[in-house]
């Protein structure tokens, strides 16, 4: 089941795409669990990947299918790996709510994701 909903969904959306809007623009959220255990810091897109749980192989599973689809049919995806997100009703300081930190105080409201990726 978690592969009919994590994975086939963006099958799903891309072969639709494929066939009635080769036009379309998909912005995939992704995420920086790809990267599982830094390595160095600050992590960039050279850091090897490492997806450390089904979340994590999840989404790299969707951006190799999406990199498929632009590569064999022309579908355009802007793939936005977000890291630190938090949303309105989020409780920072609850550890079953997410993990915010990564050896960082930076943190970065949901709303600002939303409006970059508005903008793609």
């Amino acid at each position: 089941m978690d592969m009919e909903l994590n994975i086939l969904s963006h099958i799903s959306l891309l072969e639709a795409c494929r066939r009635k809007n080769c036009d379309a623009l998909i912005v995939l959220s992704s995420t920086r669990q790809l990267y599982g255990k830094p390595q160095y810091f600050p992590v960039d897109e050279r850091h090897p990947l490492d997806p450390p749980d089904v979340n994590a192989i999840n989404k790299l599973s969707s951006e190799y299918y999406h990199l498929q689809y632009y590569r064999n049919y022309g579908i355009r995806t802007v793939i936005l790996r977000l890291t630190n997100t938090y949303g309105p009703r989020q409780l920072i300081k609850n550890a079953k709510q997410g993990f915010l930190g990564w050896k960082s105080s930076s943190r970065f409201h949901l709303c600002g994701f939303v409006e970059a990726m508005l903008k793609s």
